[in-house]
């Protein structure tokens, strides 16, 4: 069962921002800094782009068989087997993680592993895990 990452307000206006001051720099290169700073200017939204569009476009969480799936951009990919977890519970906790949102829930595995993850559908997504962990 997948779930997609639940997206706050404030999310909207932080990931718009980053492409559309790239975009105002460029103007600006082309406008004062010559055709070499905006062609740096450019290669430096793609990259930009593609970082970002897969942090908003994927960021899911897949309650499988045998373990939960966690996917955010293109450096998260976890898989965590239900019996390395030790613990969930709701937060706020507002570090840097693979939710979209500060309603989250925090996930501890392993030897001192946590992450912290924000599911659109949070009671489900709990009474899910915790059948596929019994």
């Amino acid at each position: 069962m997948k779930f997609k990452s639940k997206i706050d307000w404030w999310a909207y206006p932080v990931f718009a921002s980053m492409p559309l001051m790239n975009i105002w720099l460029i103007v600006r290169f082309i406008l004062y800094g010559g055709i070499v700073l905006a062609v740096c200017g450019v290669i430096f939204l793609i990259c930009n782009i593609f970082l970002v569009a897969p942090i908003w476009l994927n960021t899911c969480y897949t309650l499988e068989d045998t373990k939960l799936n966690i996917r955010s951009g293109l450096c998260i990919n976890m898989r965590i087997p239900y019996s390395d977890i030790k613990s969930v519970k709701e937060t706020r906790d507002p570090t840097a993680s693979a939710g979209l949102s500060l309603d989250r829930i925090e996930i501890v595995f392993g030897v001192g592993g946590s992450i912290l993850i924000s599911p659109q559908n949070k009671q489900e997504f709990l009474q899910q895990l915790e059948q596929r962990r019994k």
